[in-house]
């Protein structure tokens, strides 16, 4: 970021290249597979960074502080309009038969489901941890919360995913 605060275009394009995959899939998630709204959140969010890089406080990891400014766009989306659901799924298809493939897509889109259901505090603890792979410590700065709080959102949206995803456990170990 100090690079790109001493404006070197070749740092945006290493951030971009390092972040814009990870943010995304995020984004997705949270707007509920809503592609247009998570074009324009991600799209503002860079072009934020981009125009405004001194914005950032260089004594500060970068990570934990895009993922708090992509949660609060998120957020503030969700306020100004209430999202239709969309039913796209993430697709893996490498190394998949298409049998194997339906049940991971429907699994997915019973997880999609379940995730919905949660308040969004919980549902951003858990994508930020298993699809964005931040630490505890990281979230509790997105969230601006204290640790043990990530830690209760947390093991409470994974117990509630374990149970209510339970009937379904059956075809996801026959991937």
């Amino acid at each position: 970021m100090k690079r790109l605060q001493n404006k070197d275009v070749k740092a945006f394009d290493e951030l971009y290249q390092r972040y814009y995959s990870k943010l995304y899939g995020f984004v997705l998630k949270m707007m509920k597979y809503n592609k247009p709204a998570s074009d324009d959140i991600i799209q503002e969010v860079f072009l934020k960074l981009y125009q405004f890089p001194e914005r950032f406080d260089i004594t500060k990891k970068f990570k934990p502080w895009v993922y708090t400014v992509v949660a609060n766009d998120c957020q503030k989306t969700f306020r100004i309009k209430e999202l239709a659901p969309l039913n796209e799924v993430e697709h893996f298809t490498t190394g998949f038969d298409m049998k194997n493939q339906a049940n991971l897509t429907e699994f997915m889109q019973k997880l999609n489901i379940q995730l919905n259901q949660v308040s969004v505090e919980q549902k951003e603890v858990f994508i930020l941890k298993h699809q964005g792979g931040l630490s505890l410590k990281e979230i509790a700065e997105v969230q601006n919360c204290a640790l043990g709080t990530v830690k209760s959102r947390l093991h409470t949206v994974t117990k509630f995913l374990a149970e209510s995803l339970e009937p379904h456990k059956e075809k996801l170990l026959h991937l």
